[in-house]
């Protein structure tokens, strides 16, 4: 697991930051059956539209396709079950 290598954002006009560092990983499910999966995701922006940016521990940002049907997550070990 990589240290913390970014520096936030600035929010977009609307948009919700959401910390999101108790989540072990972070999954995104389709129609389809394909799964979008996120390790060790630090921050979440929900934008106006509804869609997702997640940045995780290493830095990298992701942008789940949009009309995701489920969103499923593991807390870390001691951490709350979700976050608001």
């Amino acid at each position: 697991m990589a240290a913390r290598c970014h520096t936030s954002p600035p929010l977009p006009e609307g948009a919700k930051l959401i910390d999101v560092s108790s989540e072990k990983c972070r999954c995104y499910h389709y129609a389809d059956g394909k799964k979008y999966h996120i390790d060790y995701p630090v921050e979440l922006y929900i934008l106006q539209n509804g869609s997702h940016r997640v940045i995780d521990e290493e830095g990298r940002t992701h942008r789940p396709t949009p009309g995701y049907l489920a969103i499923s997550w593991i807390a870390k070990p001691g951490q709350p079950a979700f976050v608001a």
